[in-house]
């Protein structure tokens, strides 16, 4: 692997989603075509890239960059080319010349550290000193953000979401708990941030590394369609994939239940975890089909099994015991649940459920998980189902 250090001329081309750029450098007189993730160069960088040297079918010797880190000009022909460039807000080709004619190789160093001291070159005043700083610092922190993460294998269009985040204090952040970003930040999950921790040197009893697990465990919960866990299921869980003692998981609970990160409750004398989207999500449920059931109380119907017994004289069959209770559950109330596996009857309850809908002039409509589920209904019932 070779490097090779100077000035972005010219961008060529960018893919602003994943950073992918082309761009022209300007390198000891010579000029390379390089190509690679560069989410945030701009024209007039000073950069060092890192790669080989490839040729292309249709566009020749290019420079295939894997990585890349802002170098400090150093020369002052550099500096004032690389202020000259426009990266930098308030300064132009006049104005580059006259800083570097007064403060020579430190000028950089007094636009990073002391900026006011801008004001003793002619012609710039604490407004412009103010915009200069501002922008500045803006790039500065953008690069450092995004050069840190990248050392971690978080992508560019990634990073730039972070950075958009967090702005300034990015790296400080992450470094005190890089946990955060699977909360804050859609895409970076778990395992990412641990790896990222991990690397960083967190320590394997963190807090914040608990916590993260305690939530993570309780999301692929979710995915299985569980919105709790039992106490002793979960901390099993965290333990197992932590790699460390269930008493440290234990320690952890209270606390985030006081802060309302999880939610605590007995279930059936058993103390379980919910995660707090779920627990209020499972209360919505809840609250709905309660209020689905009492939105027929009072219209309860009397006369249904001599409807049934017409029904089953009809199609030449006999509902079983439940079967006929579940058709008149689902007349008399607002909602009703019938369960059972395959081959007990269900299609039959509905299409028996239907028959009697339809005779009261109730308007049907039939919905599926799954486009081959809807299908079977629309074919066992006569009626469009939908997924």
């Amino acid at each position: 692997m070779v490097n090779v250090t100077g000035t972005v001329e010219g961008i060529i081309y960018r893919n602003d989603e994943t950073g992918y750029t082309v761009f022209v450098l300007s390198a000891n007189d010579n000029f390379e075509t390089v190509v690679g993730t560069f989410p945030l160069i701009r024209e007039g960088d000073f950069i060092t890239v890192f790669g080989l040297y490839t040729e292309h079918e249709v566009y020749g010797t290019q420079f295939k960059a894997a990585s890349y880190e802002m170098a400090t000009p150093k020369s002052l022909d550099e500096i004032e080319a690389y202020l000259s460039s426009g990266i930098i807000k308030g300064i132009g080709p006049k104005t580059a010349r006259d800083i570097v004619d007064y403060f020579g190789e430190q000028s950089l160093e007094i636009i990073e550290k002391t900026p006011e001291k801008l004001c003793l070159v002619q012609g710039i005043g604490a407004k412009k000193v103010q915009t200069i700083r501002e922008s500045y610092m803006e790039i500065a922190d953008a690069r450092r953000a995004v050069m840190f993460l990248q050392k971690y294998g978080v992508g560019a269009k990634t990073a730039l979401k972070i950075f958009t985040y967090y702005g300034e204090h990015t790296v400080e952040k992450i470094q005190t708990n890089p946990y955060r970003l699977v909360s804050d930040i859609e895409g970076i999950g778990f395992l990412t941030a641990d790896k990222m921790a991990g690397e960083m040197g967190v320590e394997k009893h963190s807090k914040y590394r608990i916590n993260a697990c305690i939530i993570h465990c309780l999301y692929e919960a979710g995915n299985e369609g569980h919105t709790y866990l039992p106490e002793n299921v979960l901390v099993s869980r965290v333990a197992t994939l932590l790699d460390i003692e269930e008493k440290f998981i234990k320690e952890q609970l209270l606390p985030m239940a006081s802060e309302h990160t999880v939610i605590m409750r007995d279930i059936e004398g058993v103390r379980s975890v919910y995660h707090p989207n779920f627990f209020f999500a499972e209360a919505f449920v809840a609250e709905a089909l309660i209020s689905l059931m009492d939105s027929l109380k009072g219209e309860k119907e009397t006369n249904i099994n001599k409807e049934i017994d017409a029904y089953e004289k009809d199609k030449k069959i006999t509902l079983a015991l439940n079967q006929r209770q579940a058709v008149i559950s689902a007349i008399n109330n607002g909602i009703s649940i019938i369960t059972g596996g395959p081959g007990t009857g269900k299609t039959t309850t509905l299409d028996c459920i239907l028959h009697l809908f339809r005779k009261r002039g109730v308007d049907i409509m039939l919905a599926a998980p799954t486009g081959r589920a809807a299908k079977r209904m629309a074919n066992a019932t006569g009626e469009d189902a939908k997924t």
